[in-house]
């Protein structure tokens, strides 16, 4: 790791000169924006009609473009996770969380559909268990298709409830809705029981449901009958069915395919890996694409077949790397990131070439599945990173994240990588003194079952000296590390303290005999006026308190409902933060508050927080503010600016 010749001298003079904020008005709540400087939403469909492309993927995200290769960001007025996309009869459909229908005619404007479920508009409709349409229910309209006469859509919906351990349970159930123009839906119920509906087909004259547990086939979408195997796709073509699996036996998931020529003799066929799982943690899906068989996988896999039986293995991002080493130094695209954490989701072909779409924004042309080339986006980087933080001073901004992204500007608005960091780390946390940072950087590395990642605290100091790191056991994670005013100081969850002093060249260990485990520390925050903390315990969950004649007094604070804290855990189990805030700011004469969801607190007193309206539903990780605007941060390259 070293530092770019010409890096920010400035970037932390706001520890030592603090500006002083100006007083919020009481009833004046910012107004944020999502800023397209930053494209890295993940796309899950793609789909052509009429010579227009319009893929569509998490927090709301719609591209379209007229040559696969240029493409424009479209407002789609939501920041659900749209889940797919489908062209038929002169319009596009696009569906996706919390019932959301969109269609248009150009692709340019999207109008919202409605689909009601009901007893009266679903005649069919029957409970599993009697109360369940009574309870809490969370429709997600999971797939959209085109069968050549009308579009199907396929919607799970859960009626849950919580028990008094604050466990979630639920009873799945699985409609399907028909329509010729996007427009006036007719639904029909599959069945109940069904849980993570994910996926519908129609292949060789048949309708193909997949669902956790069982696939559900059909003919005219009335009578239902099931296949006790869970299968994430299938695909048909001229060799017949070839359907994709993720078998699990000694180790992590790996893609894998059964081939027959009919589906019902998939129960008898002989499975066939196609990634090793040092390469692969699954398949997304897989379709018989201008006569050839593709399935899209994680780890930057495409695999191809023309038979079924014989298959070759392709990284996408292999084909790539001449073209990142050709790149300006300065710029970031999404081939100088780990490859491992990239995901395709979809690949199709437009009559003169193939487009794949992936994880973080990632959009790729082929016309041989041998060469690929690289699409743009107007007015958007592709950043590929999930933004952790972000910091201001005097005429300096930074951001860093995962896939080693260090990134600073003078604008706010164009940025650069400062430092050679890793692309295989992600950057967790920042401190800075002067010319000199402090870096908490993880390595995430499979380790046979499970994921294994590597924490080190980096000090890189002024220009061509050499960093000086401290790595750290696998089990003890580090929570921060921060300037005390003479050294950088990194701590972790167990009460682990390393200090680095200026001037030396080796982190010292200067942990205390009876270190005391800061997991989960609370964050206390001071004001002009009055002092905040916010705290999270795994029992009581998130609260945030103000300081009363030496008391914690509990604020009155918006709270999420027990299904969105349970919802935001699954979302983002992998850093295990769900139903968390993730730091508490004061400027502007106001505290502020960032977290789960794409939730912002905003506090003028301490006591009473209100909710304001962030526009986006990732789960935001910071928060800054520059004397005039806040700039939040968040995953998935989100990044937020207010105004008043």
């Amino acid at each position: 790791m070293k530092m770019v010749k010409g890096a920010i001298v400035l970037l932390c003079l706001f520890l030592l000169v603090p500006s002083l904020p100006n007083r919020a008005a009481a009833g004046a709540l910012p107004v944020f924006t999502k800023q397209t400087d930053f494209f890295a939403s993940d796309l899950y469909d793609i789909t052509y009609g009429n010579n227009i492309y319009i893929a569509v993927g998490s927090d709301g995200a719609i591209v379209r473009s007229m040559d696969a290769k240029s493409w424009t960001i479209i407002p789609s007025g939501t920041s659900t996770k749209i889940h797919a996309v489908a062209f038929g009869n002169g319009v596009f459909v696009a569906v996706g969380n919390n019932n959301t229908i969109l269609t248009s005619a150009d692709g340019n404007t999207w109008k919202k559909q409605s689909l009601t479920f009901s007893t009266k508009s679903v005649t069919n409709m029957k409970e599993a268990k009697k109360g369940d349409f009574a309870k809490n229910r969370v429709q997600s309209n999971t797939s959209v298709i085109w069968d050549g006469k009308q579009f199907v859509v396929l919607t799970q919906m859960d009626a849950y409830a919580i028990d008094t351990y604050k466990k979630m349970s639920s009873t799945g159930y699985v409609f399907v809705s028909t329509s010729k123009n996007g427009q006036g839906w007719k639904t029909t119920q599959v069945a109940p029981y069904l849980y993570h509906a994910s996926k519908l087909k129609y292949l060789n004259g048949a309708y193909y449901l997949f669902s956790d547990y069982k696939v559900m086939t059909s003919k005219n979408l009335v009578n239902w009958s099931s296949v006790e195997k869970s299968y994430i796709d299938a695909a048909f073509g001229s060799s017949g069915f070839v359907v994709a699996f993720d078998r699990i036996d000694t180790a992590r998931p790996r893609p894998a395919v059964l081939k027959a020529g009919s589906f019902q003799g998939i129960k008898s066929a002989s499975s066939k890996d196609l990634l090793d799982w040092g390469d692969s943690t699954g398949a997304s899906s897989i379709d018989y694409v201008h006569n050839q068989y593709v399935m899209n996988a994680a780890g930057g896999y495409l695999t191809v077949s023309d038979d079924g039986s014989t298959w070759k293995a392709i990284n996408l991002f292999d084909q790539l790397r001449e073209d990142a080493k050709e790149a300006d130094s300065s710029a970031f695209s999404l081939q100088d990131i780990n490859a491992e954490r990239m995901i395709l989701y979809k690949t199709i072909w437009d009559g003169h070439q193939y487009i794949t779409v992936s994880s973080f924004g990632g959009i790729y042309t082929s016309t041989d599945l041998k060469n690929f080339g690289k699409s743009t986006l107007q007015n958007a980087a592709p950043v590929g990173t999930d933004l952790y933080g972000v910091g201001f001073t005097e005429g300096a901004y930074y951001l860093y994240g995962s896939n080693g992204r260090f990134l600073t500007s003078t604008d706010a608005h164009k940025w650069k990588q400062t430092f050679d960091v890793s692309k295989y780390d992600n950057v967790v946390s920042v401190a800075c003194h002067g010319q000199d940072f402090a870096l908490v950087t993880q390595e995430e590395d499979w380790y046979w079952k499970s994921m294994r990642s590597s924490y080190s605290f980096t000090a890189v100091r002024s220009e061509g000296a050499e960093p000086v790191s401290k790595s750290l056991s696998d089990l003890d994670h580090p929570i921060d590390v921060k300037w005390d005013g003479q050294s950088f100081i990194g701590r972790t969850y167990f009460g682990k303290k390393y200090q680095l002093a200026s001037g030396l060249t080796n982190w010292k260990d200067i942990t205390s005999a009876s270190p005391v485990e800061l997991k989960n520390e609370p964050i206390v925050v001071k004001g002009d006026d009055t002092t905040v903390k916010y705290e999270y315990s795994d029992n009581g969950g998130a609260a945030l308190y103000y300081l009363q004649n030496g008391k914690w007094i509990k604020a009155n604070f918006p709270v999420w409902s027990d299904y969105e804290k349970t919802y935001f855990k699954h979302e983002d189990h992998h850093s295990k933060r769900g139903d968390t805030l993730s730091t508490v700011i004061y400027g502007n004469g106001e505290f502020m508050a960032v977290g789960a969801g794409g939730t912002i607190l905003r506090s003028t007193d301490g006591k009473t927080w209100a909710s304001v309206k962030s526009g986006t539903s990732e789960y935001l990780n910071g928060i800054v503010w520059d004397g005039t605007r806040y700039i939040a941060v968040g995953n998935k390259g989100t990044y937020l600016t207010s105004a008043r």
